[in-house]
């Protein structure tokens, strides 16, 4: 009795808690005005099992809306909410009280609703009737005597949640195993996921008491919304309409206090109770809505209800796998919930309660802070999925477990990628777009992203310890949203001051700019933020997206580019490895180092494979033309941007969107450089180009069809103005990308090097070019000498192809007959050939050696270590023989139709001697009794063509011939002998290598030259008591013009000159000199030329 009482009690407060929202008046015709019919028997729960079927066709009519009104779910994401098939005109039909009179019922119009029918379908609702015994609700039992509509319903939830709650078992009110997502309409869901997904790995069904209560809620909201679709007509209207609103209303309160923990004496179980049927699609239609609405009233109840269903959803997208499809229930779980709005206004609230977590935007000072707040963040483990093998290893176990050679991407794992893809584009960048849209939650959102990015800012740098930064996997998920946002973006909005406004949420205070030194970017900012003479934009959305995607882009695909390249080289350096100790296991097999040889070899094969494993994963995350495509769109904002800020004024800005003719006039930039380009970081300039690079190397399919002109132009411009930048390494950068775009270098770019000739802008490339070649000399940086190599083999192509070109070729021609700068190219251009050949020529006889000992029997005799030392030697030869005879290919081609097109350059007095010393070397090389030292086996594994190179040089030769030449060649004392011309035109005739007539004319060069030699011997002679003032003082010639140098000396003319070009300073002070200092010196000329004549005439000297 006294448990009795205790329940009753118990009831009552409970009962209360509901206060005017159990029962509330309504109008004419509303159905709480019906009062309970006297029944002798009492009130008690249907015993009998509800009868199910199928929920009714599409082509049915749809409910109408909710009373709440809260703004519904978009048609796409409604099969998150499902109806419940619970049939309930079977059931009402065997009720008692409706089949006591049912042949009276059947007669009646649908639009006459009967007090009858009201209490049956009450019945059914509820899964009452008014018949039997045993009364399992006494205390409804006990009000119901004349008691409104709405006070019954309100007492039998109540009755009913009490008693499941304290754990009754009432069978048959409550079935467990009624499955509401198979309806055939609703079988998949919007984005393809299958609505039997199985989320056992996620969630399981709670068999709490709380769990069976919810259950009946949302079973008896799934009845009410099957009645309005089975009876439209007189749902529509009252009484029926206020019976059902009610009923449905009070299912939601109920649900609410249940889901607050109003109903129970300890805490709700974990996960929520909502978790399982929403992530089940086991929702009725609006029931979310309702109760979104319905808590909103009351935050505190609101945060209880759904703060720990966001918890719970988070939790269960941090337990996912990329490789199992059920992180896209989770997904757009989430986004169903975000993207519901209050009642009559834009506010969404499931987006404010986020934001208003304590674990939003958690604050850590650890180092690992990077990757910590995509686990520990409530929305950070939606950017979690990766296809990367160091992100997820259940992409490597189930796609690439079997594969070692790391050629292909499997099917499977491609499909898998582009629906990754697909999810990046549409669910996520939904789900951040709702949250942006929301007004309230804009700025945290955009505080959020900002805070990944600056914690990560660490994976710029080369080396990075990776456990401390987030992975590659969700920086790219990062970027792929900020990319789906900035779509919208209008570059002419975009505020390129805005890095260095006051509130920016980005920080590019440490990084390296382009002009500008460190002193003076705070400065620039001190003094823009001063307000002086310059007031910053008011920030919009526009500015702080497109600034965000720019930094996701430096932290997010660069990165992941700059890995992939380290780990193809690692693994052709681990394969060449693991050939050459394969290939030499019959010498080491039978020695001591035997067993750690192989060892050895199982380690390498063994790291080998896990990095082909891992290269798979990266080609199908990171080589995906859909994400490439985007990247390289937004960078052609990027350069529309940078041109913007180029060719405008200090605090003004260019206009956007100029078109290709009308970029024509922007060279050359004004001298006073703007300074806000002058202050952008280096790698807003230097991630473009790394991007280009990569993709035109690794997929070129990307750049070939969608590049954009902007960034040509840009690039253009640029080079064109190398002084603009101060690291040349920079510029360097951007004439490789020219370089790879080039058809000799990269296949099916014909129709990107044909937009690049032709632009407006391509005039000046030629010129712009062989001024970056010499400045390439010199970088500041240790390997500068190596480096300017490279620099200009790229630059030796580039000119091939403009070359090519009849418009280009007429202005290098144009150049070389105006300029000092066309002699300093060329001076540079001699001696990169001088040095290249040397050095190939150097290993190729080191080379044939080697080679050469191997084949004798000394070879046999040396000691192991030996061979091994002397095979180490060999192969660095055999490298740096195959490289410098790259280089040397293209500067010896590009002086051979230089000198055939532009002569007289070659022949200036300064050049001229060296360059027929050069020649002549070289000739000795190819033709002269040591010839043999440069024959190697496979001489096409080095590049090696003599036969080329011997017609290149003779064919220099017959460009030059002049007198001038003659005397040069005649000039150099150390290789020219007539009897090497001789041997070498023979050497032409027997190999076809030059026709008869040029063969002829090659001999008449080394005959001319040997006549002027001879002169010379008895000009010297004549000379030879010249006056010690009338030698140079570095040659010990004759001067024939001499200058004076600002420190006194006098030297002869192209002897200083020659100097300059390679030195720019006075050979006795080292002072900076230039040749506009040097001073003719008249009256010594006058004097060695009167010398001169006396010595010629000693006549007319008496």
């Amino acid at each position: 009795m006294a448990d009795h009482i205790n329940q009753d009690e118990i009831r009552k407060k409970r009962l209360a808690r509901l206060g005017a929202g159990s029962s509330s008046s309504s109008n004419n015709g509303d159905s709480s005005q019906i009062l309970v019919p006297h029944s002798p028997q009492g009130l008690q729960l249907s015993t009998s099992p509800p009868v199910s079927s199928l929920l009714p066709s599409p082509s049915k009519r749809q409910p109408p809306p909710s009373p709440l009104d809260v703004t519904p779910c978009k048609k796409g994401i409604e099969p998150m909410e499902v109806e419940s098939k619970v049939e309930l005109s079977s059931d009402l039909e065997n009720s008692s009280h409706y089949r006591s009179d049912n042949k009276r019922h059947r007669s009646v119009s649908t639009s006459e609703v009967t007090e009858e029918l009201m209490w049956a379908t009450l019945s059914n609702l509820l899964q009452c009737s008014w018949q039997g015994v045993d009364n399992i609700c006494p205390h409804t039992v006990n009000v119901t005597s004349g008691a409104k509509m709405d006070e019954v319903t309100s007492q039998v939830l109540m009755e009913v949640m009490v008693l499941l709650c304290a754990g009754e078992t009432l069978e048959g009110l409550v079935d467990p195993n009624i499955n509401l997502s198979q309806s055939p309409e609703l079988s998949t869901s919007p984005t393809g996921s299958s609505s039997t997904t199985d989320l056992s790995e996620l969630t399981r069904p709670s068999q709490s008491s709380e769990a069976t209560a919810l259950l009946y809620l949302l079973q008896t909201y799934a009845r009410v919304n099957n009645e309005e679709k089975l009876h439209p007509k007189r749902s529509s209207s009252p009484p029926m309409l206020t019976l059902l609103v009610d009923v449905r209303r009070q299912c939601v309160a109920h649900a609410s206090l249940l889901l607050s923990g109003c109903l129970t004496k300890c805490e709700l179980p974990a996960p929520s109770l909502l978790l399982h049927p929403l992530l089940s699609e086991s929702l009725p239609r609006g029931f979310l809505c309702d109760l979104i609405q319905h808590t909103l009233e009351q935050q505190n109840v609101f945060t209880k209800v759904f703060g720990p269903l966001l918890q719970g959803l988070s939790s269960a997208m941090r337990s996912c796998s990329v490789t199992s499809r059920t992180y896209m229930r989770v997904f757009e779980s989430l986004d169903l919930l975000t993207d519901i709005k209050a009642h009559n206004s834009p506010s969404r609230p499931i987006c404010n309660l986020m934001v208003s977590m304590s674990n939003w935007c958690t604050k850590s000072e650890s180092q690992t802070v990077g990757r910590e707040i995509l686990f520990t963040t409530i929305l950070g483990p939606f950017l979690g999925l990766s296809l990367f093998a160091e992100d997820d290893p259940h992409v490597v176990d189930k796609f690439v477990k079997h594969q070692s050679n790391g050629r292909t991407v499997p099917d499977g794992l491609q499909d898998l990628a582009r629906e990754l893809d697909h999810m990046r584009t549409t669910i996520l960048h939904k789900l951040f777009h709702s949250m942006l849209v929301n007004t309230m939650s804009r700025e945290p959102v955009l505080s959020f992203l900002a805070k990944i990015i600056q914690h990560n800012e660490r994976r710029a740098q080369i080396h990075v310890e990776e456990r401390l930064v987030a992975g590659d996997g969700p920086m790219i998920n990062l970027l792929s949203v900020l990319q789906q946002l900035c779509f919208k973006v209008k570059l002419e909005k975009v505020d390129p001051y805005y890095m260095a406004h006051p509130d920016s949420l980005v920080d590019i205070s440490k990084d390296s700019r382009l002009t500008m030194t460190q002193d003076e970017v705070e400065e620039w900012v001190k003094k823009l933020r001063s307000g002086e003479s310059f007031t910053f934009q008011e920030v919009n959305f526009h500015s702080q997206c497109w600034f965000l995607t720019l930094h996701a882009h430096h932290l997010g695909v660069l990165p992941v580019m700059r890995k992939y390249t380290r780990r193809i080289r690692a693994i052709r350096d681990l394969q060449k490895m693991v050939e050459e100790i394969e290939s030499t296991e019959s010498h080491w097999g039978s020695l001591p180092v035997a067993a750690r040889q192989r060892e050895l070899l199982k380690k390498w094969k063994t790291q080998l494979k896990k990095l082909n494993k891992s290269k798979v994963c990266a080609d199908a995350g990171l080589l995906d033309e859909s994400l490439l495509e985007r990247c390289l769109h937004f960078y052609a904002g990027v350069a529309q941007i940078i041109l913007r800020a180029l060719s405008g004024g200090p605090t003004t800005l260019a206009p956007l969107g100029a078109s290709l003719a009308d970029t024509a006039s922007i060279l050359p930039l004004p001298p006073d450089l703007p300074e806000l380009f002058a202050a952008f970081p280096e790698w807003y300039l230097d991630d473009m180009a790394e991007f280009l690079l990569f993709t035109l190397q690794y997929v070129p399919k990307v750049p070939i069809k969608h590049l954009e002109d902007p960034i040509i132009t840009m690039a253009i411009v640029l080079l064109c103005s190398p002084s603009h930048i101060k690291n040349p390494y920079l510029t360097a950068k951007l004439v490789e990308m020219m370089f790879m775009l080039t058809p000799s270098v990269q296949q099916h770019v014909d129709s990107l090097h044909h937009r690049i000739l032709h632009h407006p802008l391509a005039e000046h490339l030629p010129v712009a070019l062989m001024k970056f070649y010499t400045m390439v000399e010199s970088t500041g940086a240790s390997s500068e000498f190596y480096d300017k190599f490279t620099i200009r083999y790229h630059i030796s192509v580039i000119f091939k192809s403009l070359w090519e070109d009849r418009r280009h070729r007429q202005a290098l021609i144009t150049e070389s007959n105006s300029g000092k700068e066309f002699v300093k190219f060329v001076n540079l251009l001699m001696n990169d050939t001088t040095f290249l050949l040397d050095e190939s020529l150097d290993a190729l006889k080191r080379i044939h050696e080697v080679q050469e000992e191997m084949e004798r029997g000394t070879w046999a005799t040396q000691s192991r270590e030996q061979q091994q030392s002397r095979q180490r030697l060999l192969a660095t030869d055999e490298r740096q023989c195959r490289s410098y005879l790259t280089l040397a290919r293209e500067t010896v081609d590009m002086m051979h139709y230089l000198t055939k097109e532009v002569p007289a350059p070659f022949l200036r007095p300064e050049l001229c001697d060296r360059l027929a010393a050069m020649l002549n070397f070289n000739l000795a090389q190819l033709c002269g009794q040591k010839c043999g030292n440069l024959k190697v086996r496979q001489a096409d594994k080095y590049g090696w063509e003599p036969r080329k190179l011997l017609e290149q040089l003779v064919d220099i030769y017959l460009h030059l011939d002049s007198t001038r030449f003659y005397e040069s060649i005649a000039n150099d004392e150390r290789s020219f002998k007539r009897e090497l011309f001789e041997t070498a035109a023979s050497k032409l005739e027997r190999a076809v290598i030059k026709c008869s007539s040029e063969v002829a004319k090659f001999r008449s060069i080394g005959q001319k030259a040997y006549d002027v030699q001879q002169a010379n011997q008895k000009k010297d002679e004549d000379y030879s008591d010249a006056p010690d003032h009338f030698m140079d003082p570095l040659m010990q010639t004759l001067m024939e013009d001499p200058v004076e140098l600002p420190s006194g000396v006098v030297m002869d003319r192209p002897t200083i000159v020659r100097h300059l070009l390679n030195d720019p300073t006075d050979p006795f002070t080292r002072q900076p000199l230039t040749e506009e200092q040097l001073l003719p010196a008249e009256a010594l000329k006058k004097e060695i030329n009167d010398w001169i004549a006396a010595k010629s005439n000693p006549n007319s000297a008496s």
